[in-house]
């Protein structure tokens, strides 16, 4: 059971499901097919949906206090660049 609490094993079958709905809209005939459309769309969001739940860990860093202060940082000089205008 360590495949599906994979975090990385639910975003590769996400991303197999966008592969296919760009596919499926670039105009072949599977485009037409709302069955086909339906079943893209579920192996895409439920995949994402999965991805999110408590049972499948997701990494994280450790985010200590300077990281806290250089993204405040970063964010306050950001935002008022975008206030003013004067950037």
């Amino acid at each position: 059971m360590f495949m599906l609490t994979n975090p990385f094993f639910w975003a590769f079958i996400a991303m197999f499901g966008l592969l296919i709905g760009a596919v499926m809209v670039s105009g072949t005939r599977l485009g037409h097919n709302p069955v086909m459309g339906f079943a893209t769309i579920m192996i895409c969001d439920s995949s994402r949906i999965i991805l999110v739940l408590p049972f499948c860990v997701q990494p994280r860093f450790e985010m200590g206090v300077w990281t806290w202060i250089v993204g405040g940082t970063v964010l306050a000089g950001d935002s008022s660049t975008w206030i003013t205008g004067k950037g």
